[in-house]
């Protein structure tokens, strides 16, 4: 009997075996386990993104009203914001009422001066490395975590 007669029995046959397939899988399950958290970490990174324009906006809002009133706006409306307190802000920097990433809300801090905050929700409530982003009437940049002002913002 020779090669071409063997079937599927014989030492040419073609196709996986289930052990193959399974060493397959076992070998993807591994490479998706160690490029998952990297891939989660720059997710958060570019949803940090949208946090640190949306906060550089409204201060060059408080600044804009300063010019016209000559004091800060203590709540987010007189900025043009839906609601006075905080707003949601979504993934392309829109204010949302559902699916938020940050919460933006304004502090007043006294005569002439203000503080903005980011503090993540949602899918970026797990942001421990910067936590809250802030910048104040001074153009004073913070974060709350500790990854510091080079990698927060």
């Amino acid at each position: 009997m020779n090669a071409a007669s063997a079937g599927s029995h014989g030492k040419f046959s073609h196709g996986i075996t289930l052990l193959e397939l399974l060493v397959v899988m076992l070998l993807l399950g591994l490479l998706l386990l160690l490029v998952m958290p990297a891939y989660s970490e720059q997710a958060r990174k570019a949803r940090r993104v949208v946090a640190t324009a949306e906060l550089l906006q409204l201060a060059a809002r408080q600044e804009h009203f300063f010019v016209n009133h000559r004091q800060y706006a203590d709540d987010l409306t007189a900025l043009g914001y839906s609601l006075p307190a905080a707003v949601g802000i979504g993934a392309q920097g829109q204010e949302v009422t559902a699916g938020a990433l940050y919460e933006i809300s304004l502090r007043d801090e006294g005569d002439y001066r203000f503080r903005a905050l980011a503090r993540p929700v949602g899918q970026q409530a797990r942001d421990e490395r910067c936590g809250t982003l802030g910048i104040d009437s001074d153009g004073v940049r913070t974060a709350s975590g500790p990854g510091g002002l080079r990698e927060c913002w």
